[in-house]
């Protein structure tokens, strides 16, 4: 880690300096799949996503936070965007149950994304409080941690009265999250 003596290296003039450029890249690769089922008492749709997204950057306007842990060292900047998630698997569906009830699950399952780790201080002096640790010698990579997987199961009941001489229905429906 390139450690920073004095004052702010890159304008010792002032507290803070922030330039926007549009050098940063980013690389997104996915798989998708999809089902679609259509059957008498039932239709389902599942899609199922793997994917890639690694980044220099995961903030389009940082003017406010300075992500950077070291302009001295952009490449190790470069990793897993905080939008990264491998995988990712939706289900929705319809069932026709008798005496007019339908049931509608909807799933969705996710992996975790990844999460940067900060020390919590400004450890090599360029006046930004954003510096990761050092592990084995090296500053850990941007993203090098991921987040707990998410799982969500959404089901809605309901029911269709018809209202008198064909003029609509009435709903009456229960969800649970």
């Amino acid at each position: 880690r390139l450690i920073y003596s004095g004052a702010d290296p890159y304008s010792p003039h002032y507290r803070f300096l922030v330039s926007s450029e549009p050098s940063a890249r980013s690389v997104y690769r996915a798989l998708v799949t999809s089902l679609n089922v259509q059957r008498r008492r039932f239709n389902f749709n599942t899609n199922y996503t793997l994917s890639y997204n690694k980044a220099l950057a995961d903030n389009e306007r940082p003017v406010a936070s300075i992500a950077t842990e070291s302009y001295a060292n952009r490449r190790n900047d470069y990793g897993w965007s905080q939008l990264d998630m491998r995988h990712i698997l939706t289900t929705t569906g319809m069932f026709y149950l008798p005496g007019g009830i339908e049931l509608m699950p909807s799933l969705r399952f996710t992996s975790g994304r990844p999460f940067d780790a900060r020390v919590g201080r400004d450890l090599n002096g360029d006046g930004n409080n954003n510096d990761r640790p050092v592990l084995d010698g090296s500053v850990i990579a941007r993203n090098a941690y991921r987040n707990r997987a998410y799982y969500s199961i959404d089901l809605r009941v309901e029911r269709h009265f018809p209202l008198p001489n064909e003029k609509g229905s009435f709903i009456v429906s229960a969800d649970f999250f």
